[in-house]
């Protein structure tokens, strides 16, 4: 090999910088993912506690005090003192819910936030979530995680893999700045010259751009796609060009999964039994995804975000990613997207498991394509445990998946629990065919976890329009030199 060639390999190529890692003897599992975990303090485990709800959420922003007077709209004879748990009316001695409050009051329950008042300012619960919302303490959690690299101005290459998410000896993408273990992507060798990431590659050629084309992607699945491949593979479907053309989808699957979930899901209550109720979140903003018109839909939806962050960071230690400092968790409720695109959570949704507005059961979602989900974090509230409500939620996020015709669900688990989600929630260690799939998406997951996956349905004999999964893996891992 030439001096030349040698050169160019080396040039794809990084170490890792030592992993700094603020740890505490309290939680070794957290020491082995290397992730900050200061101890809780008496105040928070005094409030983890107590019940998770919209109102408990606003009186921890200070946005309202607790015991602040309230009345229906155009109702003048009943009052109520927000509580954490809901709206205790003096009258009757009885705390309610805002929907049960509305009532209580001659009102019908619906859009209970907009149509409950303050005594002391006369503005609805509902202008007060919003500027719960907008206080800087919760914007700066809502922004995206621009990372400054920190080596030299010459290496503007993520120091994690993609796959693992631990440092090392690391391959470079020739065009993002995303790094992959070699082992990670089952590569015999090094490839020579420039090598380019299942990101920057086309899905359907396994090419990357052309010198007078750039790549396309798709708002669903994130994979990127060449224009003429796109149609190419769509005219053999006989599809109409016209109605393709309109969409910057990869292919039907992802769009109809798109539509299925921002107009039919997000923000939409499905009631269960026994009073139980659970919602689909996700943070929209202009510019940002899609923007939720409904102003009292897009304003719940953002403020049981906030309940479903709250849960979470009370349920875990802090994580932050070893490498950057981010912290994962709001990154990962509010969705925040990144520079990096290990760290680019855009595409992740929250479920929330509900009953009598307390939020019980918070669980993170993201889809890629109909392949693949992923669910990294799930947590149910200190006082609800053990009572069954993650299998209740469990059950609920499945069915979905399933109409969503998604076949597999992937969990990074803690090795200590990985019998119990394998024997009570029907997991298994991955097979082959997922770890493939895997290695070309951006899937979060925690250094030392084990994988799991649960299979929701049979693959299709005849996949979706425009998804070629046998010509990309042939022709990716080909380029590879993948070996099994």
């Amino acid at each position: 090999m030439s001096d030349a060639d040698m050169g160019e390999r080396k040039r794809n190529r990084k170490r890792g910088r030592e992993e700094e890692r603020d740890m505490n003897q309290h939680n070794p599992w957290l020491q082995k993912l290397g992730f900050s975990t200061p101890r809780k303090s008496s105040l928070d485990m005094t409030k983890s506690a107590m019940k998770p709800t919209v109102l408990s959420w606003l009186i921890d922003t200070g946005t309202v005090q607790e015991n602040e007077e309230v009345f229906p709209f155009n109702v003048t004879e009943v009052r109520g003192m927000i509580k954490r748990e809901g709206i205790f009316c003096a009258c009757c001695n009885k705390v309610f819910t805002a929907a049960d409050f509305l009532i209580h009051g001659g009102r019908d329950g619906d859009r209970p936030y907009e149509n409950i008042y303050a005594s002391r300012t006369h503005d609805s619960l509902l202008s007060y979530l919003a500027e719960a919302w907008n206080k800087p303490g919760e914007l700066e959690l809502h922004r995206s995680n621009n990372i400054e690299t920190q080596s030299t101005a010459d290496d503007l290459h993520d120091d994690a893999c993609m796959i693992c998410a631990d440092g090392g000896d690391l391959l470079c993408c020739e065009k993002c700045n995303s790094t992959y273990h070699q082992a990670c992507m089952g590569m015999k060798d090094v490839p020579e010259g420039s090598w380019y990431c299942p990101y920057c590659v086309c899905k359907v050629c396994a090419n990357p751009a052309n010198k007078d084309d750039d790549l396309l992607t798709c708002p669903q699945c994130e994979k990127k796609y060449h224009w003429e491949c796109h149609v190419e593979m769509q005219d053999r479907r006989n599809f109409d060009l016209n109605v393709i053309s309109q969409t910057p989808f990869c292919d039907r699957s992802c769009k109809e999964v798109y539509d299925k979930l921002t107009r039919d899901m997000v923000g939409k209550r499905n009631e269960l039994d026994e009073g139980f109720s659970w919602t689909l979140l996700h943070r929209w903003s202009d510019g940002f995804g899609m923007f939720i018109g409904d102003t009292y839909l897009r304003t719940m939806c953002h403020s049981k975000l906030g309940v479903a962050r709250s849960l979470m960071e009370e349920c875990f230690e802090p994580i932050k990613d070893r490498y950057t400092g981010i912290k994962v968790i709001p990154s990962v409720v509010y969705n925040c997207g990144s520079n990096f695109k290990r760290l680019d959570f855009g595409g992740f949704y929250t479920a929330v498991l509900e009953k009598d507005d307390e939020i019980i059961t918070v669980a993170s979602l993201r889809i890629h394509g109909t392949k693949l989900a992923e669910m990294p974090f799930i947590a149910t509230s200190e006082a609800q445990r053990s009572k069954g409500m993650c299998k209740k939620l469990m059950v609920a996020i499945e069915s979905a998946l399933y109409n969503l015709n998604i076949e597999n669900i992937v969990i990074p688990s803690v090795p200590e629990r990985t019998e119990n989600w394998i024997e009570g929630y029907g997991f298994h260690h991955l097979h082959a065919s997922m770890k493939r799939e895997i290695m070309l998406h951006n899937t979060l997951t925690f250094h030392d976890s084990v994988r799991l996956q649960k299979i929701l349905r049979t693959p299709r004999r005849h996949r979706p329009s425009g998804t070629f999964p046998f010509i990309f893996f042939h022709k990716f891992f080909e380029l590879l030199h993948f070996f099994i």
